[in-house]
């Protein structure tokens, strides 16, 4: 009603506009609602895979690291289930490296009981033969030679022993093979003459004992022994890419191509065949310093035989233990 007035505003709305007009803000402000609950529930989802999965890719990537770094370490923290399966992972880790470390002092202890077995078997071998022929001078009144074998053997005894060192100079060890070569002259009164080549860069290069009186041992009593004329024996030494090389070479009896593979194989499959003094100097070189390195035969039958034997060159501090 109007002041003043008997008039009347009448206002006409219909009920479906209003009802539609409600529902249409309805469904819009449901839509973004559900949209941006959409959102947040897929953020939070990534974070939260992210924050599980994170800790076990981590671990994954340590775990495929660690064909290469045995030794290596992962921390972390936290008590969730990830993190028992680091720490269980961890003691892994710390079992290996203690087996691993059990492991190698086990084998250079292996190495070191070879290595004194084998050097063990050829000691005795030359001194029961030289002692041999010191005594049979002496009972032939030979005091002369006799006493010139006695000096040498103890200058060859006291480089052998080397107040029980591993390793020794180069050219110590020359030195005590031209101390028994001194010896076996007269013990085979000048049967053979020999020449010994060892250049100045390769005489303090470190070796280990008794690698070359057993070659020539065996030269001496298969090449040139029973020769009827004066036979030769060459030692010489050189320095190639691979190590230092050193041929024992003979103008012998030489052998046969049967019997020179047979030697061969003999050396890559240990037996009786190739004799002690050959095979303990071949197994002692792989032994000490690895599987590319010890002797090669090459012979031809009534022209001689070269052994060829092969070191590395090492510093002294690089030796190994």
């Amino acid at each position: 009603v109007m002041a003043g007035t008997h008039w009347r505003v009448v206002g006409k709305t219909y009920l479906q506009e209003v009802l539609a007009s409600g529902l249409s803000r309805i469904l819009q402000t449901s839509l973004i609602l559900f949209l941006a609950l959409t959102f947040l529930i897929n953020v939070l989802t990534y974070l939260l895979a992210r924050f599980i999965a994170r800790p076990i890719r981590r671990l994954a990537r340590h775990m495929q690291a660690f064909q290469d770094l045995p030794t290596g370490h992962y921390e972390t923290s936290g008590y969730d289930e990830a993190n028992e399966l680091y720490q269980s992972y961890r003691q892994l880790l710390n079992q290996v490296d203690q087996l691993m470390d059990r492991v190698k002092l086990e084998e250079a202890a292996l190495r070191k009981s070879e290595r004194n077995v084998l050097e063990a078997q050829i000691q005795p071998h030359f001194l029961y033969n030289t002692l041999e022929s010191i005594l049979w001078m002496i009972e032939s009144q030979n005091t002369r030679d006799a006493s010139h074998m006695v000096t040498a053997l103890g200058r060859l005894l006291r480089i052998t022993l080397s107040k029980g060192k591993e390793y020794i100079p180069l050219e110590r060890e020359f030195e005590h093979v031209t101390n028994y070569l001194e010896i076996q002259q007269i013990r085979y009164n000048q049967q053979f003459t020999y020449q010994l080549e060892l250049p100045e860069q390769v005489r303090s290069y470190p070796t280990i004992k008794l690698i070359l009186q057993p070659i020539v041992e065996n030269a001496i009593i298969h090449g040139l022994a029973n020769l009827y004329e004066p036979g030769l024996l060459t030692i010489e030494a050189s320095q190639s890419e691979k190590g230092i090389l050193i041929q024992i070479k003979d103008n012998g009896q030489g052998m046969s191509v049967e019997r020179l593979e047979e030697l061969r194989r003999e050396l890559k499959q240990p037996s009786d065949v190739a004799g002690i003094g050959l095979r303990n100097v071949h197994e002692r070189l792989q032994i000490y310093f690895g599987p590319e390195y010890g002797l090669k035969i090459d012979s031809q039958e009534d022209q001689g035989t070269c052994v060829s034997l092969l070191i590395p060159h090492l510093d002294w501090e690089d030796l190994p233990a």
